[in-house]
């Protein structure tokens, strides 16, 4: 969490999701939820994201709720970049990097559904960051 909202960091192994939850908490500026799977859930009012009790190579998993602020698609480049991006271009990268049980029509239905829900309800952005610390600090001001 930054600021106590969630912001969800999909992507695949090596896109840089540990090294910038890890620059961000080092900064004091984040805490993470998990550093593999989370539960992302839709109210009526606020989409919540939830630590899952399953930790990856870091060995993060908290038992804890906070409210969605935004989607973040990250990228290893020279220099610090954040933009918005439409709901098309997000649900277009998360794709990829969400579990869909392809095989089970009604689950898939629902997951893809909720999928475009998500991306119209919360902004979405790419990221592309130098893997140093002054990607958290740009992070951490550019999402104030």
């Amino acid at each position: 969490g930054l600021r106590g909202r969630a912001y969800l960091f999909p992507g695949r192994s090596g896109a840089g999701k540990s090294t910038i939850s890890r620059l961000l908490q080092a900064r004091g500026a984040a805490e993470m939820l998990s550093d593999d799977r989370i539960i992302v859930r839709r109210t009526s009012n606020e989409v919540s994201a939830f630590g899952t009790p399953w930790p990856g190579d870091a060995g993060r998993a908290r038992n804890k709720r906070l409210q969605a602020a935004g989607i973040v698609f990250i990228r290893h480049e020279k220099e610090n970049r954040l933009e918005e991006i439409s709901a098309s271009e997000a649900i277009r990268l998360l794709m990829p990097v969400t579990s869909i049980p392809w095989y089970d029509e009604g689950p898939l239905t629902d997951i893809l559904t909720f999928c475009d829900d998500l991306v119209r309800a919360i902004p979405a952005y790419r990221f592309s960051f130098r893997p140093d610390e002054s990607a958290a600090e740009y992070l951490e001001k550019s999402l104030r």
